[in-house]
């Protein structure tokens, strides 16, 4: 009887991403870009404190659950810390 190899650890995607530079800065780039290409083409259409308001709030809703992640790992709550 021989034993089957134990199943590889499932990886975990924030900890792939981190592993990448090259691809992070890459993806800066493109987002970087991408963002000044949208605010030329938007930039008559659109007032400058909406643009900033719909970019903030985007951002917010990308790193959410990332920080949620982290505070999970930590073993707290996703809860402000200033109260």
């Amino acid at each position: 009887m021989t034993k089957s190899p134990p199943a590889p650890p499932a990886l975990d995607p924030v900890r792939w991403l981190n592993d990448q530079p090259y691809l992070l800065l890459s993806l800066t780039a493109l987002f970087w870009a991408g963002n000044i290409v949208l605010a030329r083409h938007v930039g008559d259409h659109v007032p400058p404190i909406m643009l900033t308001t719909v970019r903030w709030f985007g951002t917010f809703l990308i790193l959410l659950p990332f920080a949620c992640r982290i505070s999970s790992a930590t073993g707290r709550r996703c809860e402000p810390t200033c109260r």
